[in-house]
């Protein structure tokens, strides 16, 4: 839970590849500790997307230009609910007492 609350307390203005890795890493340790399925929680593919760095207007001799970034980034709002889902679940989660 620490590693997922250190996440959470530093989160960049941009969600980037490595910032869902660790969080997949993160997810991994909980499903091990837990022996659940809890790729619900994970970050699909589609969610990551390339940003758009630079456009250019279209002129009268030129037409429009749009540039995007050789990395992808997940929209942060999504993030920031997978992130307070699993800290939620996990806060809840109560492992069954041994006998």
């Amino acid at each position: 839970m620490a590693k997922l609350d250190a996440l959470a307390a530093n989160i960049p203005s941009r969600i980037e590849q490595s910032h869902v890795d660790e969080f997949h890493e993160i997810l991994a340790l909980f499903a091990s500790a837990t022996a659940q399925d809890i790729s619900v929680f994970r970050v699909p593919n589609d969610k990551m997307q390339k940003v758009v760095v630079s456009a250019q207007r279209a002129s009268r001799r030129f037409p429009g230009s749009v540039q995007y970034s050789s990395e992808k980034y997940c929209d942060d709002n999504f993030f920031l609910r997978r992130l307070q889902e699993v800290r939620i679940y996990f806060g809840n989660f109560q492992p069954p007492h041994k006998r």
